[in-house]
């Protein structure tokens, strides 16, 4: 991960936050930082001037013009997308030469290997206890994860962050395995809501236990 990227650094907790909600307002970016609109403003100006961040502005009836911030492509590139580029590539070849089973069977395995940490991680657990512990997984796993409760045996894991969305884009089997994965260590059922290769700005899944 990007030196940039990592707990703690107010530059980094804000693209984590313009990647969770695309565009945010200078007063909604300050609410959330816990800081002032003029030192929100020194931070954003940091990041605009390193290509990171971008700002436009919407007049209003009344009184100045708001401004909005949002991440420019490189702001985006900085997240973890565990070299995707390079594995598009090599699945490709792999799919010419031996065809697209023989890529299926490899984003199968490449799931299969994360089940057994996933289950020692997770069993045991209570609904409660083992959505918190998913979410913090997949979040250490780049993948920018949140959760909320639904009902007493509903729960909403949701996922602003992709690192494999270029392998996803071209093979939507990888994202069938992740779900796979998901019902096998979790012993519940999943149902997928909203998926990022199909224009949603995160994967929402419902985990019903």
């Amino acid at each position: 991960m990007n030196n940039l990227i990592k707990s703690g650094n107010t530059k980094s907790t804000i693209i984590l936050e313009l990647k969770k909600e695309r565009e945010l307002s200078l007063d909604d970016l300050s609410k959330k930082l816990g800081i002032s609109k003029v030192a929100t403003l020194k931070h954003m100006a940091g990041l605009e001037e390193d290509g990171l961040a971008k700002r436009r502005y919407i007049s209003t009836q009344r009184g100045r013009p708001r401004c909005f911030f949002s991440l420019t492509e490189n702001g985006t590139d900085l997240l973890p997308k565990n070299y995707s580029e390079i594995a598009v590539e090599a699945l490709a070849y792999i799919e010419k030469e031996l065809g697209r089973d023989h890529v299926v069977n490899l984003l199968r395995m490449r799931t299969g290997k994360m089940i057994i940490p996933y289950r020692k991680c997770l069993d045991g657990l209570n609904p409660g206890e083992k959505i918190i512990t998913l979410s913090k997984m997949r979040d250490e796993d780049g993948y920018l994860s949140n959760w909320k409760k639904i009902d007493n045996n509903t729960y909403e894991l949701v996922e602003f962050n992709c690192p494999i969305l270029g392998i996803s884009s071209r093979y939507s089997e990888a994202c069938k395995a992740e779900s796979d994965m998901f019902r096998s260590t979790t012993d519940a059922e999943i149902a997928v809501t909203h998926r990022v290769i199909d224009g949603s700005k995160a994967c929402r899944f419902l985990i019903k236990f």
